[in-house]
């Protein structure tokens, strides 16, 4: 039987009732008696255990959980939250040749985020060398996109004062949130381990911090291959994934998928999508940002690969979609879209991403 935790004021009236019942003449809804308020003090301290025994019951399910309780439904299937990770890539320094790139150099990128030489090199006679870097503190804040500037730390003798990433920072994450843990968690409860079914590639590759969204194509290339696209969404740009963080997810499949699997893993290319805008009403600053939230929320809710092999799938990217997350902004009254205005045909290896969004 379903059990309704009351509201105060219910309580409350349940309370006085209860006294009026039971102590004939009384009245505790009259001010002032000490009825009224014993009523008043009772209905507080038992609304109180109510809400606790409501909250107690929230933490025996995976849907409601929350912190440390949600910790502990993760442990029964072995599936712990994922911790803060640093941030790694390369740096790319210039100089004389035969100048030394010294382990424990640090640079900055133009957050002002730190980043430390992992080992030493000399300039060779190209005049560039590629050392490793780590971020000196974890998170997402610290992942560096492909060709930015990083600033010396200090003047090191014969080497030139600015360094570049040349192939992006990447792999940094914040610790996993309770609403990105619980999504692995039901994922899980939902899709048992099958021994190589499409379902465990999208549970190992969301083992890698940062990893959001995952697409497994069976017979990619050929009978018995699996092709494995992913996403981060809450670390770069659009989610597009770097190089590293390809690696990283392979590796690690690597030592979970079957013996003999044939899978490739990938990150999908940016196919961007311009938008255009006419005659929104009302026409100003809140409303456009608004328009162009729900816009980006769309495009990251229904947005996938297109995939190869017998299994794959051609994606398209219907305008009727931004008509409606543009009609769902808040303060929105009216608006046309200008562009696109046909279905948006994603080639193979692409995912639709939201490019420039002006407004006419």
């Amino acid at each position: 039987m379903a059990f309704d935790t009351p509201s105060l004021k219910a309580m409350a009236e349940r309370v006085r009732g209860a006294f009026r019942a039971n102590l004939p003449g009384t009245d505790a809804w009259i001010w002032p008696n000490n009825v009224y308020a014993s009523a008043k003090v009772i209905t507080a301290a038992t609304w109180e255990v109510l809400l606790r025994l409501r909250w107690v019951v929230d933490q025996a399910f995976v849907t409601t959980a929350e912190g440390s309780f949600l910790d502990r439904h993760g442990a029964d299937y072995g599936l712990p939250r994922l911790p803060a990770t640093y941030a790694e890539g390369t740096g790319r320094f210039s100089g004389a040749v035969g100048s030394a790139v010294a382990a424990g150099l640090i640079v900055s990128n133009g957050a002002g985020r730190r980043f430390r030489v992992q080992s030493g090199a000399s300039i060779p006679q190209s005049g560039s060398v590629d050392v490793p870097l780590r971020a000196i503190d974890e998170g997402a804040g610290s992942n560096t996109r492909e060709g930015a500037t990083l600033t010396i730390n200090g003047s090191p003798i014969g080497i030139d004062e600015n360094a570049t990433t040349p192939s992006g920072i990447g792999g940094g994450s914040d610790e996993e949130n309770d609403e990105r843990y619980r999504e692995r968690l039901l994922f899980r409860k939902q899709n048992p381990p099958h021994g190589g079914a499409p379902s465990d590639y999208v549970l190992w590759a969301r083992q890698i911090a940062g990893v959001t969204r995952v697409w497994p194509v069976r017979a990619a290339f050929g009978p018995g291959t699996i092709a494995v696209y992913f996403l981060m969404d809450d670390l770069y740009e659009n989610g597009i994934p770097l190089n590293t963080d390809v690696i990283r997810v392979s590796d690690h499949i690597d030592g979970l998928a079957p013996a003999g699997a044939v899978y490739s893993v990938f990150a999908p290319a940016a196919y961007v999508v311009d938008v255009k805008i006419a005659g929104l009403t009302p026409d100003n600053g809140a409303v456009r940002d608004a328009v162009v939230s729900e816009i980006a929320e769309t495009f990251r809710r229904e947005a996938r690969p297109t995939t190869p092999g017998a299994y794959g799938t051609t994606e398209i990217f219907s305008p009727s979609w931004i008509w409606q997350a543009a009609a769902n902004a808040s303060g929105e009254r009216r608006h046309r879209i200008i562009s696109p205005v046909t279905d948006i045909v994603v080639p193979i290896g692409k995912i639709a991403v939201l490019g420039s969004v002006d407004f006419d």
